[in-house]
């Protein structure tokens, strides 16, 4: 039943259409094809964490906002957001190391 509940409560779009509306044609190919590698690196975070970041740095709520939302303290939303960036950081540093 928690899960169920915790799903339907989604606040976030679908992740592919809140990467879709930052990519231009204005956009090179090159920064287009980067924020496809976050997104699919995105998608590999747990979907709380995705939802957080999303929350705060695509649609540029404020932190309290974002607490409110995601039904947590300010506290735990920078917690997540530190955690989540240094996921990222990692995923995306070995990326590119088994690029080259």
């Amino acid at each position: 039943h928690h899960a169920s509940r915790r799903r339907s409560q989604r606040q976030v779009p679908h992740e592919p259409e809140a990467f879709d509306m930052m990519i231009g044609e204005q956009m090179s190919p090159d920064t287009q094809a980067d924020i496809r590698i976050l997104n699919d690196a995105m998608n590999l975070l747990p979907d709380a964490w995705r939802e957080t970041l999303i929350l705060a740095y695509i649609f540029d709520l404020p932190l309290s906002d974002v607490a409110r939302i995601r039904k947590t303290s300010v506290g735990a939303v920078k917690m997540v957001l530190a955690r989540a960036k240094q996921r990222l950081n990692k995923m995306l540093v070995e990326e590119t190391a088994n690029e080259q």
